[in-house]
Parts: C-alpha cells; sequence; structure tokens
C-alpha cells in the first residue's frame, strides 16, 4: 500500500539560506528534483539557475497557487519526500479573500511530508527529522489532515460511543472470524449451554470431524468454557449446573437435591460448554467485526482517536466512523450476506452524516439488488465486481472477511494517494519559471553571445 507519513514544525524566524542548507543536506541522501529542472533550463540557456527564481512579487502567481514559501521535492526511487515551507494564514486568505491587501501575518511552518510503498517510511521520515532538526533545530512533531466533520459528530455523540477494544480482545476476534469457529460460538450462547454429545449437531458434516479442535480454540481464547450440568432423569431438564464434578458432590452431600426430590449424586451429570461474558459481548452485534475493524485502522496507519465505534446520530446508530487522513469514512458491518434491506438503512446512514467514503463490510456479499439499489438511488454509477472495489461515487465494498485488511489497504492507498497529488501540487508550481525572469535571462544570455561574438571578430 501506499503511507504516508508527515511532520511539521512552527517557524518563529525563516530565513531562505536555511532551506537552502535543508536542501543541501538531505540531497547527500535523496536527489532533488525541482532544482534539478530549474537548473536544466538554465544550461540550456547557458545562465545561472538564480536568474530563473522570480521575485516575490513577480512570483505572486505561483505563491497563491502553491501555498508554498519554498520546496523541493527528493526521490530516492523508492519513494518521494517534499519539503516546503508554508504560510498557513496566507493560504486561508487567498482562498477567502483575495483583495490585493498584503497586511495579513505570516505563519510560517516547515512541513516534511514523506510518500513510499514500502513499510519503512517511519524509518525514513526519522532520519529526515534528525536532518531537518540539525538545520532548524527540535520541535518536529507528527502531522496529520484532521476532518472537521469527524469532530463535530465524535464530540456531539460522546455519550453514545462504546470504548476501543483493547490488545487482548483481538485473537479473541481474530478466533471469530473463522466461519466454523463462530457458528459453534454462536449455537453455545443460543442453548445457554451445549452438552458436549450435542456439539457436532451443531457443526456442517464436513466439518464435525473438527470439532475438538474448534472447542479447544474457543477455550483458550477464552470464548466459551466447560462446566458440570445435572440433568433430572425424570424431566431431562436441566436443574444445576457448577464449575466442576467435586462441586456437586459437594452439594449431594450437604444434601441438595433435585427438583424431583432425588439427590445430585444420583443424576445423569455431563460436561457442556457455556459462552463466556467476553465471548458473548463479541458476538453482541458482532462486535468481533468492529475490534478487527479497529485493528486494520491501526494497521494502515489510522490513530485510535480517529476511530468512532457505534455513534448514535439521529436515532440510527452507526457501526464505525473513522477520519483518514481528513476525509469521513462511515463503514457498515455485517455478519451476513448485504441485503437490499440492509441497503436502505445504510442509505439513510450516508444522508445523515454525509461521509466522504462509506464503506461496507461484509462476512458474506453485497446481494445484487442491494448495488442496484445504490444505483438507482444514485448512490452508485456502476456495480463492482471485485470483492474489494469502488464504485464511481465513492461506495466501497469489501466482501469476506479474508478481504478486510486489503480492502482497507486499498482504501486508505486511494486517500494517501490523493494528498500526495496535493501535497505536490502545493510544492510544483516552484518549478514553473516566471516569463519576466525566463525571457530576461533569454535576453541576458543573447546579449552576452552577441557581444562575445563582436568580440572574437574585433580586429
Amino acid at each position: 500500500m501506499l503511507w504516508l507519513k508527515m511532520l511539521r514544525k512552527e517557524l518563529k524566524a525563516y530565513s531562505p539560506e536555511q532551506f537552502t542548507e535543508l536542501v543541501v543536506r538531505l540531497s547527500d541522501e535523496y536527489k532533488p528534483l525541482i532544482s534539478q529542472a530549474r537548473g536544466a533550463m538554465a544550461s540550456a540557456l547557458s545562465v545561472n539557475p538564480d536568474a530563473l527564481i522570480p521575485s516575490r512579487d513577480e512570483a505572486e502567481l505561483y505563491l497563491r497557487q502553491s501555498v508554498s514559501r519554498a520546496g523541493e521535492i527528493f526521490t530516492d526511487g523508492q519513494c518521494l519526500l517534499i519539503a516546503s515551507v508554508i504560510d498557513a494564514a496566507q493560504a486561508l486568505y487567498y482562498v477567502q479573500q483575495d483583495d490585493g491587501d498584503e497586511s495579513k501575518d505570516e505563519k510560517l511552518s516547515l512541513q516534511i511530508a514523506l510518500i513510499s510503498s514500502v513499510k519503512d517510511a517511519e524509518a525514513k521520515l526519522a532520519q529526515v527529522q534528525k536532518i531537518s532538526e540539525q538545520v532548524f533545530g527540535k520541535g518536529f512533531s507528527p502531522y496529520l489532515y484532521r476532518s472537521s466533520e469527524f469532530a463535530t459528530l465524535k464530540s456531539e455523540n460522546a455519550e453514545s460511543a462504546v470504548a476501543l477494544p483493547t490488545d487482548d480482545t483481538y485473537s479473541a476476534a481474530a478466533v471469530l472470524s473463522n466461519r466454523d469457529c463462530r457458528t459453534l460460538a454462536i449455537a453455545v450462547k443460543a442453548s445457554g449451554g451445549l452438552l458436549e454429545r450435542d456439539i457436532q449437531k451443531q457443526l456442517s458434516p464436513e466439518i464435525r470431524e473438527k470439532a475438538p479442535i474448534l472447542v479447544q480454540e474457543l477455550k483458550d481464547a477464552k470464548l466459551v468454557e466447560s462446566e458440570i450440568v445435572v440433568i433430572c432423569s425424570k424431566t431431562q431438564a436441566q436443574v444445576a449446573r457448577a464449575p466442576s464434578r467435586e462441586i456437586i458432590k459437594e452439594l449431594a452431600e450437604k444434601r441438595v437435591k433435585c427438583a424431583c426430590g432425588r439427590s445430585l449424586s444420583e443424576e445423569r451429570a455431563e460436561e457442556a460448554l457455556s459462552i463466556t461474558n467476553s465471548g458473548r459481548i463479541l458476538l453482541d452485534k458482532a462486535r468481533w467485526m468492529s475490534v478487527l475493524l479497529v485493528q486494520e485502522l491501526e494497521a494502515v496507519g489510522i490513530p485510535r482517536d480517529c476511530i468512532f465505534l457505534e455513534a448514535r446520530v439521529g436515532g440510527d446508530e452507526m457501526d464505525c466512523v473513522a477520519d483518514v487522513s481528513g476525509e469521513l469514512v462511515l463503514f457498515e458491518l455485517k455478519d451476513k450476506e448485504f441485503s437490499l434491506g440492509n441497503a436502505y438503512s445504510f442509505g439513510a446512514k450516508i444522508a445523515i452524516i454525509k461521509p466522504n467514503r462509506p464503506v461496507i463490510v461484509t462476512t458474506e456479499k453485497v446481494a445484487n439488488d442491494a448495488k442496484e439499489h445504490f444505483v438507482r438511488a444514485g448512490l452508485s454509477g456502476q456495480v463492482p465486481d471485485s470483492m474489494f472495489s469502488e464504485s464511481r461515487s465513492g461506495i466501497h465494498y469489501i466482501e469476506g472477511i479474508d478481504s478486510l485488511r486489503l480492502g482497507l489497504e486499498m482504501l486508505a492507498t486511494t486517500i494517501f494517494r490523493n494528498d500526495a497529488v496535493n501535497l505536490l501540487g502545493r510544492v510544483l508550481p516552484l518549478v514553473s519559471v516566471d516569463g519576466a525572469a525566463l525571457f530576461d535571462a533569454f535576453e541576458s544570455a543573447r546579449t552576452g553571445a552577441v557581444e562575445r561574438k563582436a568580440e572574437a571578430e574585433r580586429p
């Protein structure tokens, strides 16, 4: 996938010479692109590259496009590195007012952005930060684009949200992602206590022989536990439960009897499985899917404070809302096929919070009639064919829990790529040469050539 990592430091004082020094230092590890492009033009004109840099007044058009006071783009063949001095106040000013008033105070920051398709982006960024601190001093901090809509949604609905999962629930959720384990766990939960002799009846014929393995996996994950059930020989009803046979024996010795009057020791005692509190919580509302979603979102670089679970908005419950690099993403999770009825409900949620990217995650498939409904409702321009794809409207489908990681990587890559293009667009205007500067350099070079020719022809 594509990774985007950023650092930013506010500059109380700044001089162009500092940024030039940074470019020189970074050029030992990375190849600069902007200065080389300008150098190639200067070489073609036989002038000094500095002659092509427009003055502040002449560069105003480009500064309005780039919002950068200075910038350079580097590459080492594996990543793109963008270093730029940005003026956030001036950027906002140009967008909103643009009336020619230059009185707005500058609030300059040095921003470093690393765009990489390899997972060592953190290590590369740490090295770049070290070099940058040698030039500009300490004070760099991680920077993320933030969604104001997410912040508002989170603050207005904080009371309805549930706590994010902890590390010890990830392994249990991973066990439940196995369809066979999940089927057995649901059967145990529904039965209120499933006798071991009935376990195989709850499983399909092709996996019954795996029952002991499935039971052990659920026990190891503390999703189910064993207990002893006393069964009345007269009614065949379960009349008592205990953690062990020893406790049943102790109760019998204290003359505790079955409802039919027989001693507990005279009734049949069998081992049974019961759901644990942790197992019940993860199975309710398919919360195990939320746990895995949070884990995978963190794996693609989304901080925990950018994830919001089970928020209630206007009476509707949103399974998960996330701020992915400044974009509001709405997740709908289904531990079954996503049906037409689910499509109606999800369409209403989209209308309420208006996410930048709606995402459907299902353990099965998104039904064709649900996809067709999105087309008719104008929420989708086409029906995607792959198990993790995006319609023209931005609705993403992740079909099958095994596709969750790859689907989220593709989603994050799409968003990070847009951010990368935007970051490059802010700096690339600096490589543009102002017409006046280019013509002045051309005239100077041409005049110099004429004078040199005349000098050479002079007797």
